[in-house]
């Protein structure tokens, strides 16, 4: 397990991040929340961070709930696939 240190900076704040991911992706998510923050801030000014932190949760477990339905759907593109590649396997060992 080896851990990455990586300095961001998130409303202005620099915080220390350790992880085992690349520095790149820990820059990546950063910057997704920092502007999350800022673009809910711009519609609530005077709204404090921890507020704005709490929405910005809720709004980034929407998204994922929202993207764990779709993958989970019938007619997904994921599960169109795993379809394909089970009848590609059945074809194959005939």
């Amino acid at each position: 397990m080896d851990l990455r240190r990586a300095k961001v900076r998130i409303l202005g704040e620099e915080y220390t991040i350790l992880s085992e991911a690349e520095e790149d992706y820990i820059y990546s998510l950063s910057e997704e929340v920092d502007r999350k923050l800022r673009e809910l801030g711009a519609g609530m000014p005077g709204a404090s961070k921890q507020k704005l932190a709490i929405l910005a949760a809720l709004n980034f477990a929407d998204e994922l709930h929202q993207a764990k339905e779709i993958k989970d759907e019938p007619n997904s593109v994921s599960t169109k696939i795993g379809e394909v590649e089970l009848e590609e396997k059945l074809v194959n060992s005939l």
